[in-house]
């Protein structure tokens, strides 16, 4: 079969590309048939609103007060009727970062975020895509998975919910791929932003002292600080204690509501408590769950130090695919150990599976892959082997994939030393 010449595949290339952008946007933000409910993309957003809305007092609440539930509740029903998230669970600088949405009203934000999660969600897709993928008859066939993604379990929470986790994953990518082009103070500054409105990047600062990269670290603490700073004004000097003290404290002790619902396997042992599956020890339901809590706690701190272990054997390993593993290992270790954690942040696992779909040479790592893309992104679509593995296929996929991923990074460190 004769190759196409490369001017052909640049505009297949490019009319691949602007088709499965349409689709995406149309299939996931704008014809979506749970798009014509009331309340449709607001569930998280109006939260973030009325987050905002206390810096510019255009409602009557102090913004310390984002962290009384009561108080917080009452504010978001008034601009939000329907059912939907009534607490703050972000840090003080989130409230402040949100101040310009308080600037539009929801329904007409509604729209604007439903576009703005799109176009985010494909600027970083297709950043992945051209960093990591050379042949252009690949990227089109990536322009039609992009457009599968739109009915994917994870991105339609994204869309159904207004979250906010397109940004967090531009700014996780970004700033790995700043830290793989040696862009150490930008890179630093794009995870300082994203631990502002989510806490969990916190856990690279780790991971730039193991790389020793130093720059990082003094550009992260350097934008966290001035972030903080900005919420003095706002909340005094205690605007993070108080984000400790409460909302911090439930996430860290798994005390939220249906917290079964988890990814996590913290989650997914109350799930399976919860369902009655351990009915025949007959031990009470609460005293099994206080009793594992400890179990628990141990396998965390265990999983912590084997993921600090094998980032520090690779520790002077800077490579785009290198630091792409190791993002993924850490990003599965926070939704594996993390106690509350929802399916939605399941999309952050593309970039390193979308790097296996394209090694069609290693059939194995191709078709795990696969596999791992459809138990991680398309479980709503297998809704019988979903049941079957009692409403976890997604978490025995985030398992997996931190399984290969431990694996590859070790064959990693060995194919170095043999060179």
């Amino acid at each position: 079969m004769r190759k196409l010449a490369p001017r052909t595949q640049h505009i297949l290339e490019k009319i691949g590309m602007t088709c499965a952008i349409v689709f995406f946007v149309w299939a996931g933000v704008h014809s979506t048939p749970a798009r014509v409910r009331i309340g449709y993309g607001q569930t998280d957003l109006a939260v973030f609103v009325t987050a905002g809305s206390t810096m510019t007092s255009k409602i009557h609440l102090d913004p310390p007060q984002i962290y009384d539930t009561q108080a917080f509740k009452q504010a978001v029903k008034k601009i939000r009727i329907f059912r939907g998230g009534t607490k703050f669970f972000y840090p003080p600088q989130a409230a402040v970062l949100f101040t310009p949405l308080s600037l539009i009203s929801l329904p007409q934000l509604t729209n604007l975020w439903l576009w703005l999660n799109g176009l985010v969600f494909v600027v970083t897709y297709y950043g992945v895509i051209w960093l990591g993928v050379r042949d252009r008859l690949q990227k089109i066939q990536y322009s039609l998975l992009l457009t599968m993604l739109a009915y994917a379990g994870p991105v339609m929470g994204l869309f159904k919910t207004g979250q906010i986790n397109t940004m967090i994953w531009l700014l996780l990518v970004g700033g790995c791929l700043a830290l793989a082009y040696r862009r150490q103070y930008l890179s630093g500054m794009a995870l300082a932003l994203a631990t502002a409105i989510k806490i969990f990047p916190v856990l690279f600062v780790a991971y730039f002292v193991i790389k020793k990269q130093w720059g990082a670290v003094v550009a992260f603490c350097a934008t966290s600080v001035g972030l903080w700073l900005t919420t003095i004004p706002f909340f005094g000097v205690d605007g993070l204690y108080r984000f400790w003290q409460y909302p911090f404290s439930l996430l860290l002790e798994g005390r939220l509501n249906y917290i079964y619902k988890s990814v996590s396997l913290y989650g997914s042992f109350r799930m399976l408590v919860r369902s009655g599956i351990f009915a025949w020890t007959e031990i009470p339901k609460k005293v099994m769950i206080t009793n594992a809590e400890t179990v628990f706690t141990a396998l965390t701190v265990g999983a912590l130090l084997g993921v600090g272990y094998i980032l520090w054997k690779r520790r002077k390993a800077m490579d785009q695919k290198t630091i792409l593993y190791e993002y993924t290992l850490i990003v599965c270790f926070f939704l594996l150990f993390s106690k509350s954690i929802h399916a939605q942040y399941l999309f952050w696992l593309l970039p390193l599976l979308l790097l296996w779909i394209s090694n069609i040479k290693q059939h194995w790592l191709f078709g795990a892959g696969c596999a791992l893309l459809l138990s991680t992104q398309f479980y709503n679509h297998f809704l019988i082997l979903h049941q079957a593995a009692l409403h976890r296929m997604h978490t025995l996929g985030v398992v997996a994939l931190c399984t290969i991923t431990v694996l590859q990074l070790i064959r990693l460190r060995k194919d170095d030393t043999l060179k």
